[in-house]
């Protein structure tokens, strides 16, 4: 029997792991629970310096380990297609490329991101995220063998690892738009 203290853990726990309830969402809820994370990207470049972005963007990351490893127990599925956290957590390490070479994030004192430039590169947003959605999607090595696995962190990691050759292989088109 389940107490009224674990039915509301499990269900914040889903609402958590499916995005607000994005992922169960029929048809590709991995993609919407990107166009989140570009959301949540927003929100982290909102804020007045890249060192507080980051550091959010960091810390956030392992916090949704134990949300999909729980998530996953829940729902008896490995790495069910509902669980879009570890796409939304990943995409600001996706964007890591664009954001190293896209002056216009800072105002003229260089102290604070501004999220209006976020809406005036929509370019950049659209590589990042369409260059996301192919490695997370297409899982190349070594990429697919995290998906293979079960648990929190394997859930959580292959988006990492999709994140990490978006941003390294965007990073020569950013260098060619920006320089």
């Amino acid at each position: 029997m389940t107490s009224n203290g674990d039915l509301w853990a499990n269900r914040t726990t889903l609402w958590l792991a499916t995005g607000g309830g994005l992922g169960r969402f029929p048809i590709m809820p991995g993609t919407l629970g990107s166009l989140l994370g570009m959301v949540w990207l927003g929100a982290l470049i909102s804020l007045p310096n890249a060192g507080w972005s980051l550091a959010l963007a960091i810390v956030a990351w392992p916090l949704g380990i134990p949300i999909c490893d729980k998530a996953e127990k829940l729902l008896n599925r490995h790495d069910p297609s509902s669980v879009v956290l570890d796409e939304i957590l990943a995409v600001p390490f996706a964007a890591f490329g664009w954001l190293a070479w896209n002056r216009p994030f800072s105002n003229p004192t260089g102290d604070h991101w501004c999220l209006l430039a976020f809406s005036q590169c929509f370019l950049g947003a659209a590589i990042v995220f369409v260059s996301f959605r192919f490695f997370d999607i297409c899982k190349p090595w070594p990429i697919g063998i995290f998906q293979k696995r079960s648990g929190g962190f394997s859930v959580m990691f292959d988006d990492l690892m999709a994140a990490g050759f978006t941003s390294l292989v965007t990073y020569p088109v950013f260098w060619l738009l920006y320089r």
